[in-house]
């Protein structure tokens, strides 16, 4: 749901850890850790968050206002191999 002349923010980062699981809870290895750029709008993620087409108009009557948030999956591999 692009829109044609619109810059979008992306203010949501997602963080995927893929680990080893180890034969206890402190003997496990990060095999790779990736990150996806989200572009997130007031409630949820489906809505991108996009600039108005002239901010200066906009700021000039209200603050404009982004949040920043972030998330962690973690995520157990058995496709990736650890090299010790």
């Amino acid at each position: 749901m692009k829109e044609k002349d619109t810059t979008y923010l992306f203010n949501h980062v997602v963080l995927q850890i893929y680990y080893h699981k180890g034969t206890n809870t402190f003997d496990g290895r990060i095999v790779r850790a990736m990150i996806r750029l989200l572009s997130c709008g007031a409630s949820d993620c489906k809505k991108p968050l996009s600039l108005p087409k002239s901010l200066k108009a906009y700021t000039d009557k209200k603050p404009f206002v982004v949040n920043y948030t972030y998330s962690v999956e973690f995520i157990v591999s058995t496709t990736v191999n650890y090299n010790s």
